[in-house]
């Protein structure tokens, strides 16, 4: 399958906005480092004034790096559209490795500015890494920062060939459009039909085999206490004691949109699915929290909790009481991370 949007987009469409985001990468890529390096003596005098863990400085020299990072991808890219021009199975190998490579010089870069530390308390898979099973992957969303986290710990440690779904926002980033619409992925506008969306992933779905892997955040959003009292809100004033009953166990996470999550199921039953949970990332919902300082020191803890195919229910309801038990385990293990951090 290729890459798609919903709803679909024209060529015209993606290489118009490629045509103001690519130049604007550039030039705010090659000017930001020389602004910020230039601006570091009052970035460092601030924090030692409002005594912040140096966070302004940090974050100024990270988007600095991001800066660089995102001009060499750019360069990257067009290299690699030179070299590999006509060959489409090469040039779609190397768009993995560009993308999951790109993501982790970022990560790298941000563990280090922030002094980060990453603990995996389980592994992804164990077994031969040549052979692993096509699998699902569900990841919890809370930060800007947990997008990092299956490209870093999946797709470099791991021969997997990574595809996504991830909302169309992520696009006006030049790489994620352009590496990120070369692999086979998803990308949903908010307000997309329910039925081309479920479509478009049923199909990303059924293309996975051996050593593929997709990432999806079932969520729909990313969590905050005020939309988690919302959703309980609109849910009590529907009537939907079921869904309600399930939101109002779940405290660090947003209930299962299980349309999408049961849609990507029943189209490849052949797959293990993961579930991937996070700690350590909820103080750091924005550029605010981080140039507080918040960030830094940040111990995050990850576990993958991967299911067999075999052991997947297989009828519809069995399959729906599975899938919010999970997520419930989930939220546990968010729960008693914190409680002992």
């Amino acid at each position: 399958m290729r890459t798609a949007t919903a709803p679909p987009e024209t060529w015209v469409a993606r290489w118009k906005r490629r045509s103001v985001t690519i130049p604007i990468a550039l030039m705010l890529g090659s000017t930001i480092p020389i602004i910020a390096i230039g601006l570091l003596p009052v970035w460092f005098l601030t924090d030692i004034f409002v005594g912040r863990r140096f966070g302004i400085t940090r974050t100024a020299i990270a988007f600095s790096g991001y800066g660089v990072i995102e001009v060499l991808g750019l360069v990257m890219c067009l290299l690699v559209w030179i070299a590999t021009l006509g060959q489409e199975a090469r040039a779609l190998r190397v768009a993995y490795l560009l993308q999951a490579y790109w993501t982790y010089a970022i990560y790298r870069m941000s563990l280090f500015l922030f002094s980060c530390r990453v603990v995996v308390d389980r592994p992804y898979f164990v077994g031969d890494p040549n052979h692993i099973p096509p699998t699902i992957t569900f990841i919890r969303h809370v930060s800007v920062f947990d997008g990092m986290l299956p490209s870093c710990l999946i797709g470099v440690p791991y021969p997997v060939r990574q595809r996504y779904v991830a909302k169309a926002e992520l696009i006006k980033d030049p790489i994620f459009d352009i590496v990120g619409q070369r692999i086979p992925s998803l990308f949903v506008h908010r307000g997309a039909g329910i039925k081309e969306e479920l479509d478009a992933m049923r199909a990303l779905a059924a293309g996975l085999f051996d050593n593929d892997g997709l990432v999806i955040y079932p969520e729909g959003t990313r969590f905050t206490e005020d939309r988690r009292a919302r959703l309980i809100e609109r849910l009590r004033a529907e009537g939907d004691q079921e869904r309600l009953a399930s939101a109002m166990r779940l405290t660090t996470v947003m209930p299962l949109k299980l349309g999408g999550a049961i849609a990507v199921l029943e189209a490849n039953p052949r797959a293990d699915v993961v579930f991937c949970t996070h700690a350590g990332l909820e103080k750091i919902r924005s550029i605010r929290q981080v140039l507080k300082g918040k960030l830094v020191g940040v111990e995050i803890h990850v576990r993958f909790d991967r299911t067999p195919a075999r052991d997947v229910p297989k009828d519809p309801e069995a399959r729906k009481a599975w899938l919010t038990k999970q997520w419930e385990a989930v939220d546990a293990f968010v729960v008693a991370q914190n409680k002992n951090t």
